[in-house]
């Protein structure tokens, strides 16, 4: 019987596909505990459909359209420049449920206009959620739910965090990288 992929695999081949650079849930916990700290500078990018970010969210993310062009993009390259510092070291990360849509993001222009580095996360919301990053809905209040796109990318989500996938996501249109 053939093996299937697990998430992390999959994400990785997303990222390597798409050619952009991809951070792992735990360097990316680290940076974002720097971030809180003051000890670094966090531009997060949270490239899913509100149906999903009605669920959770990673703190102090931003929403950007998985198809954000051109004024959106453009909107984010000023938050981008004015959100780096001389000082301290600046990361952009974008993430989406499994790292495919953000990285399709960041290949399509997202790093062009964000400014090098930018970085998927690999395993998107539902790695960060496996390895207990505090997730919040919408309000504001923590919660364990993560919203897994559809039936398929829900098994990946694995306790503490707890997969939904209602309401469904709106269609977006395809394309490859």
């Amino acid at each position: 019987m053939k093996r299937l992929p697990n998430l992390d695999e999959l994400s990785r081949a997303f990222s390597q596909r798409a050619g952009v650079t991809e951070i792992s849930v735990e360097e990316f916990l680290e940076v974002q505990r720097a971030a809180t700290e003051g000890q670094a500078r966090l531009l997060l990018l949270d490239v899913r459909t509100p149906a999903e970010q009605n669920v959770s969210t990673l703190p102090a993310s931003i929403w950007v359209h998985p198809n954000a062009y051109p004024e959106q993009v453009e909107q984010l390259k000023d938050f981008a420049e004015r959100s780096r510092s001389p000082k301290l070291p600046t990361w952009i990360v974008a993430y989406c449920a499994a790292g495919y849509r953000s990285a399709r993001f960041l290949a399509r222009g997202g790093e062009r206009f964000c400014g090098p580095p930018c970085y998927n996360l690999r395993g998107g919301i539902i790695a960060y959620a496996g390895a207990g990053g505090r997730l919040l809905e919408a309000g504001g209040a923590d919660t364990m739910l993560v919203h897994g796109y559809n039936a398929d990318w829900a098994r990946f989500v694995t306790s503490p965090a707890i997969a939904v996938i209602e309401p469904p996501p709106e269609p977006q249109s395809g394309g490859k990288f």
